[in-house]
């Protein structure tokens, strides 16, 4: 209920970034691929990106000079970022990207969904209090804690 409401208002949403945490298969990449496609319906652009694809991308712009899907990162509507924390850590790349894009949709008002396993404390570990600050800021940013057991597992 409380991401039809979302879908419903957006973009005049209270927050520009939400953050859902939850173990592995409780469904948040699912939950967010069906906001998604409600966000969509409604004629707005939308990219959902894993992680690891914001590496590739970040790759791709410094081997080939090709900065188009970071444009598209930083410009479309609704970014989602899924994922977070599963992604290799390249050194120079991993953090500094994710911080680029993050610093460039709030400073530019564009709404941002990112999808991870990790806790806040393990998050901070993991990038730095530069990126936990920006993802988990209150004036910001939803959190939004997804409980339950892992719905493929056959046990």
């Amino acid at each position: 209920n409380t991401a039809v409401k979302w879908c419903d208002v957006f973009p005049d949403t209270k927050k520009l970034q939400t953050l859902f945490i939850g173990a592995t298969g409780v469904g948040k990449s699912y939950l967010v691929s069906c906001i998604a496609h409600h966000i969509i319906r409604k004629g707005y652009s939308v990219i959902n990106a894993t992680a690891s694809g914001i590496n590739e991308a970040k790759l791709k712009t410094i081997n080939d000079r090709d900065n188009s899907t970071m444009g598209l990162f930083k410009s479309c509507d609704l970014l989602i970022i899924d994922d977070l924390g599963v992604e290799s850590m390249l050194r120079n790349i991993t953090v500094e990207t994710l911080y680029e894009i993050i610093e460039y949709r709030l400073a530019n008002k564009k709404h941002t969904i990112i999808c991870t396993n990790l806790s806040m404390t393990k998050l901070q570990e993991r990038y730095g209090y530069r990126i936990v600050s920006r993802i988990s800021s209150a004036k910001n940013t939803a959190l939004m804690q997804i409980l339950g057991k892992d719905l493929r597992s056959l046990v």
